[in-house]
C-alpha cells in the first residue's frame, strides 16, 4: 500500500513540470537523496542524479519558477 501511495505522489509531481519534465524530476530525486549536499554541484555529484552539470542550468532557464 505505501508503495502505490508513493508511485501516485512521484506522478503528481511529475505530472506538475510544464518543461523538462525528466530532468526536473531527476534534480528533484538528487536533492532529496543528498542530505549533505551544500550547493547545486554537489547535487550533481549524488548517484541518483543521472545528468550532467549543464542541464541544471538549462532546465533553470526554460522552467518558470
Amino acid at each position: 500500500m505505501y508503495l502505490n501511495t508513493w508511485n501516485e505522489f512521484r506522478h503528481e509531481i511529475y505530472d506538475c513540470f510544464l518543461r523538462a519534465k525528466d530532468a526536473l524530476f531527476n534534480t528533484v530525486d538528487a536533492l532529496m537523496t543528498e542530505t549533505q549536499a551544500k550547493s547545486l554541484p554537489e547535487v550533481t555529484q549524488s548517484l541518483w542524479f543521472e545528468r550532467k552539470w549543464s542541464s541544471i542550468g538549462c532546465v533553470a532557464k526554460m522552467t518558470p519558477m
